[in-house]
């Protein structure tokens, strides 16, 4: 979250990092009844800061945060709340998820720095392998926080690095360095992936009206091609549907 800066701004650093919590569901257990849900989990309005750090992310900030953290919120888990209200006893189990990071966050906490993916241990040419996209089963979701603290603890040498060795995916599936965290990744950043596919929708509505069916154009003259595709296909986005993308706000 950038901080504006400005000349009698006593901040030097332009980033703050900020965990936080939003509550999501409550649940009666017996019978299974819902019996508030959280409308707009996204909203600020939910936002509960518990920390904010102006300082850019990095494998020590998020030692300190997750270190601070992180065992209350195992505590929280593994014995939950009790509490007594019109002389009736209530026991509340908590559930609690991790979310809303990025990927350059994701792979310090995870120590995953050589993994093609945070939730399986498939390669990037397996998905391009049409009978594994077909097989229902072959991109489960099979990373642990567990699995791969065990992998760190058989590969670690008496120094503290990782035992690396040619084509070791097989057994070290991108263990880079030490877990910083015990949440699993087994999530997607929704924000992010909507940005990033839409992105990628349009990137290809612009090559395929240029009739250029090549991820990458080069040359001026097909640069050319994808800008007036793109002034085309944006203007007629908007018309039909009212949303402007990739336009700037020109009030800012």
């Amino acid at each position: 979250m950038a901080v504006y800066k400005s000349v009698n701004n006593p901040m030097r650093d332009s980033n703050i990092f900020a965990k936080m919590f939003v509550p999501l569901e409550l649940r009666d257990k017996s019978p299974q009844t819902l019996l508030w849900q959280n409308s707009a989990p996204n909203s600020s309005r939910w936002t509960c800061p518990i920390a904010l750090i102006a300082e850019q992310e990095s494998e020590d900030l998020l030692r300190f945060v997750n270190d601070t953290f992180e065992p209350q919120e195992r505590r929280s888990r593994e014995e939950g709340i009790k509490f007594v209200h019109d002389n009736e006893t209530y026991e509340v189990e908590v559930h609690i998820e991790a979310s809303m990071k990025d990927l350059k966050v994701r792979m310090m906490e995870s120590g995953l720095g050589g993994a093609d993916c945070l939730m399986c241990t498939t390669r990037q040419s397996d998905w391009k392998d049409v009978e594994k996209l077909n097989d229902d089963n072959y991109f489960n979701i099979t990373r642990t926080s567990e699995k791969t603290l065990e992998i760190y603890n058989k590969m670690i040498e008496e120094e503290g690095e990782i035992v690396k060795k040619k084509n070791d995916y097989e057994t070290r599936t991108g263990l880079t360095s030490e877990s910083l965290s015990e949440c699993d990744h087994s999530y997607i950043t929704v924000t992010h992936q909507y940005i990033n596919g839409t992105t990628w929708f349009l990137k290809m509505m612009y090559h395929m009206k240029s009739n250029l069916l090549q991820w990458t154009a080069r040359g001026q003259t097909n640069q050319d091609k994808i800008s007036k595709a793109k002034t085309t296909i944006i203007a007629d986005i908007e018309k039909k549907t009212g949303l402007r993308f990739e336009q700037h706000d020109a009030t800012q």
